[in-house]
C-alpha cells in the first residue's frame, strides 16, 4: 500500500514538474502555478489537462484551439516520477529518507528535462534543493552537516576552478555555473566521502556520452554537449548506492 501511495504522489508531482519545465525556462520566468499552455500555439489548455495521462486517455488534454496534443516528454515525466517514488518507497519505506529523497529526485528529473530541452540548469531549482539537502544532513542516516558541506565543496570547487582557468585561457565556457550548482547540490545531498562515487561516475558517464556522440557523428571535438545528464546519473547512483559501492571497494583493504 505505501508503494501505491508513493506512486500516486509521484504521478501528481510529475504533473507539477511538467508545468515547471514548461514555464520556468521562459524569459521572464513564469510561475508554474497556472494552467498548461499549448506548445504549438500558446493557447491555454483545459483545466482537465492537469490530470496528465488520465486526461490523455479521456481525450481532454488536446489544445482547444489547434488540437495539438501534449509533448511526449509530459507522460514520460509523469510515469518516470511515479516509478521513482514507488522505488524509493520500496527501498526506504515511508521514512525520513523517503521524505528527503523524493524531492531530491524530483529536482534531478526537472533539471534533466530543462538541461536536455533548453541547456538550462536553473538556480530557482538548485538553490532551494541545496538548502533542503543541508537541512536533510541533520536527519539522514550516516550524514552530518559537516559531511554535507565537505561533500558540496569536494564536488563543486574543483570544477569551478577548472572552469575559471579554462575560461580565462580560452575565453570560452566549459562547465557552466548551472553545472557547478548542480554539483554543489549533489555533494550536499550525498556528503563526504560518498560524493566521490558521484563525481567519478559522472566523469566516466560524461566520457561515455561524448564517445557515443562522436562515434555517431552527432558531435565533433569542438562541439559542446550537456553535462547535466552525466552529473544527474552519477548523483542518483551515489544517492541510492554510494555507501554500498564505497564499502564494496574498500572491503579488500579493511581485512
Amino acid at each position: 500500500m505505501p508503494i501505491a501511495l508513493a506512486a500516486l504522489l509521484g504521478y501528481i508531482v510529475g504533473i507539477f514538474l511538467n508545468l515547471c519545465a514548461d514555464f520556468l525556462p521562459a524569459t521572464p520566468r513564469l510561475s508554474p502555478f497556472r494552467l498548461p499552455r499549448c506548445h504549438a500555439c500558446g493557447t491555454q489548455r483545459r483545466a482537465l489537462s492537469l490530470a496528465g495521462i488520465l486526461a490523455d486517455l479521456l481525450g481532454r488534454s488536446r489544445c482547444p484551439q489547434c488540437g495539438t496534443g501534449r509533448r511526449l516528454r509530459a507522460p514520460l515525466v509523469e510515469i518516470g516520477t511515479a516509478a521513482v517514488f514507488a522505488f524509493l518507497a520500496w527501498r526506504y519505506g515511508l521514512t525520513v529518507q523517503f521524505a528527503f529523497m523524493a524531492p531530491y529526485f524530483s529536482a534531478l528529473i526537472l533539471i534533466l528535462v530543462t538541461d536536455l530541452e533548453h541547456r538550462l540548469i536553473l538556480d530557482v531549482v538548485t538553490v532551494p534543493v541545496m538548502a533542503l539537502a543541508l537541512a536533510g544532513s541533520f536527519f539522514m542516516p550516516n550524514m552530518t552537516p559537516v559531511k554535507a558541506l565537505i561533500g558540496g565543496a569536494v564536488a563543486a570547487l574543483p570544477f569551478f576552478l577548472v572552469a575559471l582557468v579554462y575560461g580565462l585561457i580560452t575565453r570560452r565556457e566549459g562547465f557552466g555555473l548551472g553545472d557547478i550548482m548542480l554539483l554543489g547540490f549533489i555533494g550536499l545531498a550525498t556528503g563526504f566521502p560518498v560524493v566521490l562515487v558521484a563525481v567519478i561516475a559522472a566523469i566516466l558517464l560524461g566520457a561515455l556520452i561524448a564517445l557515443v556522440l562522436l562515434a555517431a557523428r552527432r558531435a565533433g571535438l569542438k562541439t559542446g554537449f550537456p553535462y547535466g545528464p552525466a552529473l544527474i546519473l552519477g548523483g542518483a547512483l551515489a544517492l541510492l548506492y554510494g555507501r554500498e559501492i564505497l564499502l564494496w571497494y574498500l572491503a579488500p583493504y579493511m581485512k
